[in-house]
């Protein structure tokens, strides 16, 4: 499965702003929205990147819980 490869190559960043968990999966509320796109680059068979695009929604961005004050200034330009 493409997304629970990506998840775990993304599992590896030296800085979280989430918590581990007991399955090494990086998953945030954030994956689950339809506003949430994941880009998987594979160098033949084995997944090398991955990058995700998660879009502006009612519930949010997920930099807003550290940096909330800015957010709301760009979004009220």
């Amino acid at each position: 499965m493409v997304v629970g490869l990506s998840l775990r190559v993304s599992e590896q960043p030296a800085k979280r702003l989430e918590s581990e968990n007991v399955v090494g999966i990086r998953v945030t509320p954030h994956h689950l929205l339809s506003e949430t796109t994941m880009f998987v680059s594979r160098q033949d068979s084995e997944v090398i990147a991955t990058v995700t695009l998660i879009g502006d929604s009612a519930d949010g961005i997920p930099v807003e819980c550290i940096f909330s004050y800015e957010v709301a200034a760009v979004r009220a330009c």
